[in-house]
């Protein structure tokens, strides 16, 4: 069903659990048509080119749909549950997250590196700058793979060879 068609006459809907990141740029709400039955979520901005968009945003800034909750900012990640803001990863969880795919990275770009350059020593073609760059690239790889993800964020991470 069209939320338009849904929300277009105001009187005709309930909006409640008001909700927000950023209250001065949106107000999540969940709208229930009255008439058809239909629940959705909705987010209603202080600008919009809709009218009705910007009464529900006004409505729920002003309380008419109870108070407006507010997602906490102290550096971890929620999510709406449906009654509130549920944690659904920490700081810590998101920082090792991000090391983890920094790690993964990085090991493909070292085997990326490294296959070439052993073809050439496989070959035996390879010049002695390849000999001391295949060197340097397998020690980083080590290095790479020697690094605790659970000391994040706290890791030194290797030097790229060049």
């Amino acid at each position: 069903m069209d939320a338009y068609l849904m929300i277009n006459d105001i009187d005709k809907i309930t909006a409640t659990a008001p909700r927000s990141r950023n209250i001065e740029h949106y107000i999540d709400v969940t709208i229930t048509d009255n008439i058809a039955g239909g629940t959705f979520n909705f987010s209603a901005a202080p600008v919009d080119s809709m009218a009705y968009c910007v009464e529900i945003y006004q409505r729920a800034l002003a309380g008419d749909y109870g108070v407006v909750s507010v997602c906490p900012d102290d550096g971890n990640y929620y999510e709406w549950d449906g009654s509130g803001w549920a944690l659904a990863r920490t700081h810590a969880e998101l920082e090792q997250e991000a090391d983890e795919y920094k790690k993964a990275n990085l090991l493909t770009l070292a085997a990326e590196a490294i296959a070439p350059l052993q073809d050439a020593v496989d070959l035996a073609i390879a010049t002695d700058s390849e000999k001391e760059l295949i060197t340097a690239w397998k020690k980083y790889r080590v290095l790479l793979m020697r690094i605790d993800i659970a000391q994040s964020p706290d890791i030194i991470w290797p030097v790229v060879p060049e």
